[in-house]
């Protein structure tokens, strides 16, 4: 019976921290309530109201288990108010003023308000530019430590690049930061972020109080155990809830070191040097047609690692490369050629820009130029070659062809090409001129045309333009010498075509009898046979 009630005692004062856990809200109750507990098992029961407690059993039960729900309610309903100053001092100090109400005493008289300190965790990410990156990073450094601070990490990869965080008491943050700015060059981008985590704060100290008064509670019940059994029972209860208690603590001491001291990271980057860049002349393109670009510069010493970026103005994605080559010119590189379509002339001209970042043992060099690009639509050529034309082997056929002729277009060219592997015809046509006129013999007949095509040229603002068009060109044989309507020509290819049927026929003969030449064999020397036995 002693055993039973022992650890059932131990359990109803969990059961009371549980219960003042669910219920807090992030404030400790003013007063007890008028119910606090109440118990009862065939024979016996506890009921606590008020100050008011009965037990009905033998006297060493009834005083175990008076001081587990004495020591339970003392966890549950501690009078004082919870706040955020009770913090280790100079721990907390990025904190705001706000009320928070506390529900009525036992008398059901009005709530009081208990003042709650805010909790803030402030950090800072900060990108700079600097002349010297170690010595940036070593004055920062002492920077931290001469603020009661400390170097959380810190990095220096090379000349031109460097990393540190640190931490700094979090009212001395405005200050750390004006003398983090004045080490820069340009301040590249700066990010201050606050998280308020009062709740969490007070919350887990509301828990962490609970779960000390419950130990305390074990700790007697376990002084009190009149055999290793119970002793054994109270100990498991109170190892889980020491885990408890050193898993809050640290909890509550992370956020009051988070909330004490801000973090601060900085990205240091060395401050590039000028390079001579030339983006190349100013060019005209066409919509839809490829546009070209190269850069040349001129990188210093030392500096072996290149990135070229093109932006080309009108709003597409920027492309970059770190293709380069040097030029017979000395000290003097170039970038690999980019192509780029414009899809619109609506904004025209367009401003691309080319940036070129290098690095090396020389350090960091940058430099940019810009190019302006003239767009334009391209005017459009119609060709028409002529109709399909009929001639025979040797005669000379005239090819004519047509084509519109925007007013834009200077330098109009056109070419003649036959089809039948002959030097084409070319020639300039003067102002106004829209006809393309050429003459040909074809020396061949064959049984299928051959294909003539007009090639027209010409400038615009956009750049040069072309277009074709082309005719079909049939070319008969030539007719022989004929008198009288008769053609020698005509004769022979009959007598030719009689003959070759005539061999045709001839050959085939031959074929069969080869084939069949065995057959003839075996009957000649069946009659041969039967001759002679006739004779005998």
């Amino acid at each position: 019976m002693a055993r039973a009630i022992l650890v059932l005692t131990a359990l109803i004062a969990l059961a009371a921290a549980a219960c003042a856990q669910e219920r807090s809200e992030a404030a400790a109750w003013a007063g007890p309530s008028t119910e606090d507990l109440f118990y009862d098992e065939s024979g016996g029961g506890v009921e606590v109201a008020g100050e008011m407690a009965f037990f009905e059993a033998e006297e060493v039960e009834a005083e175990f288990l008076a001081k587990a729900v004495e020591v339970g309610r003392e966890a549950e309903f501690a009078s004082e108010a919870v706040t955020v100053s009770e913090a280790p001092a100079g721990e907390i100090v990025e904190t705001e003023s706000a009320a928070r109400m506390v529900p009525g005493g036992d008398d059901g008289g009005p709530g009081t308000a208990a003042s709650v300190d805010r909790v803030i965790v402030r950090t800072v990410d900060a990108s700079l530019v600097v002349s010297d990156v170690p010595a940036a990073v070593a004055s920062i450094e002492d920077l931290a430590v001469s603020m009661d601070g400390w170097v959380v990490s810190a990095s220096r990869g090379s000349e031109n690049f460097g990393f540190v965080s640190f931490r700094v008491p979090a009212q001395l943050l405005d200050e750390a930061m004006a003398r983090v700015r004045d080490l820069a060059v340009t301040v590249e981008s700066e990010n201050a972020q606050s998280r308020d985590v009062t709740d969490e704060y007070v919350d887990l100290t509301a828990r962490l109080r609970n779960q000390v008064a419950t130990e305390g509670a074990l700790l007697e019940l376990l002084d009190r155990a009149e055999s290793v059994e119970d002793a054994l029972e109270v100990r498991r209860e109170l190892t889980a809830v020491r885990e408890e208690i050193e898993r809050l603590q640290g909890r509550v001491k992370l956020i009051e070191q988070t909330a004490a001291y801000s973090l601060v990271s900085v990205s240091l980057r060395r401050a590039p040097g000028d390079m001579a860049v030339d983006a190349g002349e100013d060019v005209a393109g066409a919509v839809d047609r490829p546009v070209r670009f190269r850069a040349s510069f001129r990188p210093p010493e030392d500096v072996t690692d290149f990135l070229v970026t093109w932006d080309f103005g009108d709003g597409s994605e920027p492309v970059t490369t770190t293709r380069t080559a040097p030029t017979q010119e000395p000290g003097v590189r170039v970038t690999a050629t980019v192509t780029h379509f414009y899809a619109d002339d609506a904004d025209s001209p367009y401003i691309a820009e080319v940036t070129i970042e290098g690095s090396g043992d020389g350090g960091l060099v940058e430099g940019s130029d810009v190019a302006i690009v003239s767009v334009f639509r391209l005017p459009r050529i119609e060709v028409f070659a002529g109709e399909p034309q009929r001639v025979e082997a040797g005669d000379e056929v005239s090819l004519s062809g047509s084509f519109t002729r925007p007013s834009e277009l200077s330098g109009v060219e056109f070419t003649w090409d036959f089809g039948d592997g002959s030097d084409p015809v070319a020639g300039e046509l003067q102002t106004g001129v829209t006809t393309a006129v050429a003459q040909h013999r074809y020396r061949d007949h064959r049984p299928f045309p051959y294909t003539a095509t007009l090639t027209v040229r010409a400038q615009s603002k956009a750049g040069p333009v072309e277009a074709s068009g082309s005719v079909l060109v049939k070319v008969d044989e030539a007719p022989g010498w004929t008198v009288g309507g008769w053609s020698a020509a005509d004769t022979w290819r009959t007598i030719i075509r009689v003959l070759s049927g005539v061999g045709q026929v001839l050959v085939t003969i031959l074929f069969w009898l080869g084939i069949l030449s065995p057959v003839w064999l075996a009957a000649a020397g069946v009659v041969v046979w039967r001759r002679r036995r006739a004779r005998r």
